[in-house]
């Protein structure tokens, strides 16, 4: 690529998962291409971690016509700046969620005042009479906060965007609809990077985190949510250990009040709860475990970076397989949320625990997707998207 690009994101230590798949992704790019990474103002880039290609400031980027820019749109309010220089730059999008409308929320009601207007006209821009009616409704609070769900905040960004990448069949679908003047490319999340390629050992990973060294452990990465669905992987889990000595390993913030009465009483029987970990301990819950629930539905459409990190660490994930999920594939274990397909998730878990072929076979699988989606291999193809 002969032209220098821009790649707008927020790095660490900003609390953005879009982040650390960014700072991890950075390496992949020495030798591909001319680039620059943009985070939001000077305190942003004096607190970004050493890297080997330049770091520079939004206002910076503005002031440099005529270069190639990539801004990556997740719902979260740290990527808010690259929301507004999609409003104002000729550029790429990379979206890693199907919907925006949580991070401009924050970026237009937090705001002292509200910007009623500005969410009303984003709202009405997006989904027309119903987003007029959703703005009206949050106005004097008798809205659902679900169906923001269903107002996704896209349009004023992707209707200027010359190229659209996106991660997850769902949001290619989607995308490709909203936005048909557009090129969209569906590339998805990389697994890993060359350097993270070696883990630890599960059973040094397990001492680390002071884990039970022999039972069979299924986790739950990341903050805590009613999509998450932990109550389903509680069940499985207390299904399983008839079979198999079972636990549920949770690794994030976050209230379980959404927990039924039954569940919480398997939680507290099942589960082991760690909270916030910092990164490198959070990495070895990816080595420790022997699934890892990717589970989120109703989603957002969003890309899971941990089911990549699971992908990486080459942990089986187990995963919603549905519309409104975000990684429809055949590897791991995919779970339909019925009846029906609980009862085949923990049939094939328990196969997994107990027949070192079947396990064996469902690992190799999943490396080789590891391999195909590594970090060169998707950087090279953002690239090509961008060229083509």
């Amino acid at each position: 690529m002969s032209e220098r690009l821009n790649i707008w994101c927020p790095l660490p230590p900003s609390k953005s998962g879009t982040a650390n798949y960014l700072a991890e992704q950075i390496p992949s790019y020495v030798g591909l291409a001319d680039v620059n990474f943009v985070v939001e103002s000077e305190t942003h880039k004096n607190a970004a971690p050493n890297f080997e290609l330049p770091v520079i400031t939004a206002t910076e980027a503005h002031k440099r016509p005529g270069e190639r820019h990539l801004i990556h749109l997740a719902n979260n309010p740290t990527h808010n700046f690259c929301w507004r220089a999609a409003l104002e730059l000729k550029c790429d999008i990379l979206l890693h969620d199907l919907s925006l409308h949580h991070a401009f929320t924050e970026m237009s009601l937090a705001s002292r005042p509200p910007n009623w207007d500005q969410y009303f006209d984003v709202l009405a821009h997006d989904a027309g009479v119903f987003g007029r009616r959703f703005a009206a409704s949050r106005k004097f609070n008798v809205y659902t906060e679900r169906l923001q769900f269903y107002v996704r905040c896209l349009e004023p960004v992707i209707e200027r965007a010359n190229n659209i990448i996106v991660h997850s069949m769902w949001a290619n679908e989607y995308i490709r609809f909203r936005a048909p003047e557009a090129s969209v490319h569906w590339i998805p999340l990389q697994t890993h990077s060359e350097a993270a390629i070696e883990r630890l050992p599960m059973a040094q990973a397990r001492k680390d985190l002071d884990l039970e060294p022999n039972v069979f452990l299924i986790a739950i990465p990341g903050f805590l949510s009613p999509n998450k669905d932990v109550g389903t992987v509680l069940r499985i889990a207390a299904e399983l250990n008839d079979l198999v000595e079972t636990r549920v390993l949770v690794a994030g913030e976050g209230d379980i009040g959404f927990l039924t009465g039954f569940e919480k009483k398997l939680f507290d029987r099942m589960a082991k709860r760690l909270g916030f970990l910092p990164d490198a301990d959070f990495e070895k819950v990816f080595s420790a475990a022997d699934v890892i629930s990717c589970i989120r539905y109703p989603s957002t459409g969003e890309s899971s970076s941990i089911f990549a990190k699971a992908v990486g660490a080459h942990a089986i994930p187990l995963y919603a397989n549905i519309l409104g999920s975000y990684e429809p594939s055949q590897i791991g274990i995919p779970l339909s949320l019925t009846e029906a397909g609980i009862q085949e998730a923990v049939r094939k878990l328990g196969k997994i625990a107990t027949d070192k072929t079947y396990r064996e076979q469902s690992k190799a699988e999943i490396i080789k997707v590891s391999q195909e989606r590594e970090a060169k291999k998707t950087t090279k193809r953002i690239i090509d998207a961008l060229l083509h």
